[in-house]
């Protein structure tokens, strides 16, 4: 039996900055240390790379603000490991799409906290921010990414849970990733709305 001493995978939380203030994030802080620039991220990549993990899971912040993501995105491709964004969708058109699907993008996944538009626009502190999430979702899937939602489990959308299911099947979605609440940030903040309890898992 071979083993490997590689990790599976490695999470990168590659930026803070956001454009949402979302109630249930665990990263929203007063303030934060300067991020690195450019070439030390790619100092960063060659560590990564040199570990040789099967795929690099990139997370925030929104990933997509950073203007250097994209180069390494094509760093990891072209040596052949997987990478997975997680997007709020705001700033993404087809466009970029096209972009990451040749720098080689694994799997997208599109952060929706509601089936309900209004509800998942006060969550996100944006409105309009549902109506991007599906556009986004679908011009990915479109385009032939693997795309999935990712949805936070909260008291709200763990009673959802099929309706948000049936939008991912309607967009011929691979999949959604459900995440663990953690009370942390904004999340700490908000832990009395959003935080599940015992009798909560009736739903599941």
């Amino acid at each position: 039996m071979f083993v490997s001493a590689a990790p599976l995978y490695v999470i990168w939380n590659y930026t803070y900055a956001c454009n949402f203030n979302c109630r249930h994030c665990y990263s929203r802080a007063p303030k934060y240390p300067n991020e690195l620039n450019t070439l030390s991220y790619r100092v960063v990549a060659e560590q990564i790379a040199d570990a040789g993990p099967l795929k690099v899971v990139f997370g925030g912040g929104e990933v997509l603000l950073r203007r250097d993501f994209l180069e390494t995105l094509k760093f990891f491709s072209d040596r052949r490991i997987q990478s997975t964004v997680t997007t709020n969708g705001w700033a993404v058109d087809s466009s970029l799409i096209d972009q990451l699907q040749r720098k080689g993008l694994s799997e997208l996944y599109v952060s929706i906290d509601s089936c309900e538009p209004h509800t998942h626009d006060r969550i996100r502190g944006k409105a309009g921010s549902f109506d991007s999430a599906i556009r986004t979702a679908n011009y990915a899937a479109t385009a032939g990414i693997k795309t999935l939602f990712s949805t936070v489990l909260s008291q709200n959308s763990i009673r959802q849970m099929q309706e948000i299911s049936a939008i991912a099947n309607d967009l011929h979605l691979h999949g959604i990733n459900f995440k663990r609440f953690r009370a942390a940030g904004n999340g700490l903040l908000n832990k009395e709305e959003l935080a599940l309890f015992d009798s909560d898992s009736r739903f599941i």
